[in-house]
């Protein structure tokens, strides 16, 4: 769960509106540290096949602005090779927080 200007988000819900966007393959949401809203919900998304990594960040922000509420839509999304999963296929949401990726696009909201 993120904490953003006191409301309760849940990733999951948001992780599955983007997943259904074209240009996208893999998606993670996390909260990142931001000094306004406490937890800036950001998108980790892995580009689709033939999708340039800038032009998917750009296509998966366009895309939640019309399936989900404005409290939910990413604050940033950022196009990464891969999602990190453990061995067992775990998505290992604190390894993106700590920063540890490679980012190959960014969009930004505002």
């Amino acid at each position: 769960m993120i904490n953003s200007g006191g409301e309760n988000i849940y990733p999951d819900e948001i992780e599955a509106a983007m997943v259904r966007c074209p240009a996208v393959d893999d998606v993670c949401v996390v909260g990142l540290p931001d000094d306004r809203w406490g937890h800036a919900v950001t998108a980790f998304v892995v580009p689709a096949r033939d999708t340039e990594p800038l032009a998917a960040a750009e296509k998966a922000m366009a895309y939640v602005r019309d399936v989900l509420p404005s409290l939910k839509q990413p604050k940033r999304v950022i196009a990464i090779g891969a999602i990190p999963r453990s061995g067992v296929g775990k998505t290992l949401r604190r390894t993106l927080v700590a920063g540890e990726f490679e980012p190959l696009g960014e969009s930004t909201r505002g």
